[in-house]
């Protein structure tokens, strides 16, 4: 099992944001958690859950659990899926990319492919590993990338 989370936001949400505050999703208040998801196949039957008629573009943030400051609880879901949930605001540092979630043209999300967990973060990969695959990541200068 690896050290990776993953949480979905709408794309113009997760812009509006500020890069030097926490993050908390809309709906924080009212839930007192963050949802997340485990494994990229998950994140793809979450999203087409309870997203998949909303055509608005969403990102995924992928999250190394080690590194996030609030508690992070395992419970179980309406389908008795255990998801991790974070308690609290998320630290920026815990994110270690942005990406948009991959969509078919019918609305269908799909599993992640080709993200830094794909390779191994939170399998062993060192942290200098993944400052350069952030940098060859980001070269085209997004805003987003962290």
């Amino acid at each position: 099992m690896t050290d990776i989370i993953y949480h979905l936001v709408p794309n113009e949400y997760w812009e509006a944001q500020l890069l030097d505050r926490f993050y908390v999703p809309a709906d924080f208040a009212r839930e007192g958690f963050i949802h997340c998801t485990r494994g990229d196949d998950q994140i793809a039957i979450v999203a087409n859950r309870y997203y998949r008629n909303d055509r608005r573009m969403w990102r995924v943030l992928v999250i190394d659990e080690r590194a996030v400051f609030s508690e992070i609880k395992y419970e179980p879901g309406a389908d008795g899926v255990l998801y991790p949930h974070i308690y609290g605001p998320l630290n920026r540092e815990a994110v270690i990319e942005v990406l948009p979630m991959p969509r078919d043209p019918d609305g269908v999300f799909q599993p992640l492919k080709g993200s830094v967990a794909e390779f191994g973060i939170g399998r062993g990969v060192d942290q200098v590993s993944v400052a350069l695959w952030r940098r060859l990541s980001c070269a085209g200068g997004d805003r987003h990338c962290l």
